[in-house]
């Protein structure tokens, strides 16, 4: 048996991007639909963010939504 849990802690609002910078990891892997959130910026202000908490991220676009 395999089992994938999720954090139950959620952070939203301004500067809550911010917060990726102070969480503990090594591996992080970013999944998003579409190029949008690359291209206003906020993939690439989370990967730097991860990077300086010293965490690997990988991202993966193009997950289709669930109708």
């Amino acid at each position: 048996m395999q089992r994938f849990t999720i954090p139950r802690d959620l952070y939203f609002g301004e500067d809550s991007l911010s917060h990726l910078k102070n969480i503990n990891g090594t591996k992080a892997l970013i999944v998003i639909g579409s190029e949008r959130l690359i291209n206003d910026g906020t993939v690439p202000s989370a990967v730097e963010y991860l990077k300086e908490a010293g965490i690997e991220s990988e991202l993966f676009v193009g997950i289709e939504n669930d109708p």
